[in-house]
């Protein structure tokens, strides 16, 4: 019994490595939720293919769980080359305060499990909590404060707000940037990129 409880755990951790890899694939930049309100939610993704081409629709399922069993809502988007993939839809009849689990699929290939929360009713006493993050630059720090937010407050976190410099608009200034070989931006566009700092020291 304990080597067949072992194998089966061993299955089931492969299948969920496997299940990893094929969403990574085919949604790369997994996905997303915002702009919460009470019956509402706007959820995103950007799909793909292997060889870089692009789905021409997508399914989404949203449930109250997150075994994806009670799919509450159910609907195909259109994708639009124009726009690389991304799909940006807005959900609504949702409940108040509500937690809510989505994924995005096609052609037999689901992306990662998103989980979100709808905002409470208009004149609710809920408390509510905010994470405030803000000054996001790859090669210049490593994203340790998001991992200690998800785990220190993976349940008691309703709404994470960025404040700004999600992107910088620099690479390489050593006045605050360290990249090194394993964290480095490269422009494809040298030409049309604008060059700040000085001759000596372009950033």
């Amino acid at each position: 019994m304990r080597g067949f409880l072992r194998t089966a755990g061993l299955i089931v951790l492969m299948c969920a490595v496997a299940g990893a890899a094929v969403a990574n694939e085919y949604f790369p930049q997994s996905v997303a939720s915002g702009d919460p309100t009470p019956d509402s939610v706007v959820l995103w993704t950007r799909a793909v293919t292997p060889d870089g081409g692009i789905p021409t629709s997508v399914d989404l399922s949203v449930a109250n769980d997150e075994a994806m069993t009670n799919v509450v809502v159910s609907r195909t988007i259109d994708v639009d080359a124009e726009y690389d993939g991304v799909v940006k839809v807005k959900v609504d009849g949702l409940m108040p305060y509500n937690t809510y689990y989505y994924q995005f699929s096609f052609g037999g290939n689901a992306s990662q499990i998103g989980r979100t929360r709808t905002a409470p009713s208009p004149g609710s006493d809920q408390p509510v909590r905010f994470a405030v993050v803000y000054c996001q630059d790859y090669i210049g720090r490593y994203y340790n404060a998001y991992l200690k937010m998800l785990l220190d407050h993976d349940e008691d976190i309703d709404f994470v707000v960025h404040l700004g410099d999600y992107i910088y608009e620099t690479t390489g200034d050593p006045s605050f940037q360290d990249p090194d070989s394993d964290r480095a931006i490269d422009f494809d566009d040298l030409e049309g990129a604008i060059q700040l700092g000085s001759d000596e020291n372009p950033n």
